[in-house]
């Protein structure tokens, strides 16, 4: 028998699933009245990627509440914080809502993480191409500060070399 068809019944023969279904109404829009970074930083460096980080909000004070758009804006935040040296730079946003005003306020809580650098590199898993081949696309020097895009360029130079199905590139200690 097929469960669809199947009844079934708890021993005191009260059904044992049951289907709610509901309906959405979406109501009047709610809108932002405020939007906030708060970085966990040291003060000086605090004001600095507040500053920068404003700018790539995707969310302003006036527009009307779109969830897709916060984390629209805590994706573009991490992305930029880890091209920028923030290699384990994390995002979240928090959401008050205040629905009896239609309103609704914004916070981003940035957590940087120290500033990283590239060391050394190690390449593992050759098995038919000689290091120096893969090395020579590597555009990264030990000491340098860590750069997101560096790390993306590195890994399409090296595939593009059309000798792997997959390239992979890891921070190790």
């Amino acid at each position: 028998r097929s469960r669809g068809t199947k009844k079934e019944n708890l021993p005191n023969g009260d059904p044992r699933f049951v289907k709610v279904v509901h309906t959405v109404q979406e109501g009047k829009p709610s809108a932002v009245r405020r939007v906030r970074i708060h970085v966990a930083a040291d003060p000086g460096l605090k004001e600095e990627l507040e500053a920068e980080l404003t700018k790539r909000i995707a969310l302003k004070p006036g527009d009307r509440f779109d969830m897709s758009a916060v984390e629209a804006s805590e994706r573009a935040l991490a992305e930029w914080l880890r091209g920028v040296a923030y290699a384990t730079a994390e995002v979240r946003s928090v959401v008050d809502a205040y629905p009896e005003e239609k309103a609704v306020e914004v916070a981003f809580v940035v957590e940087p993480g120290p500033e990283a650098v590239f060391g050394e590199v190690r390449i593992q898993g050759l098995d038919r191409v000689a290091e120096r081949y893969v090395r020579r696309h590597v555009f990264t020097q030990p000491g340098e500060l860590w750069d997101g895009a560096d790390v993306r360029r590195t890994k399409r130079e090296i595939y593009g070399m059309g000798v792997f199905s997959m390239v992979t590139l890891t921070p190790g200690a």
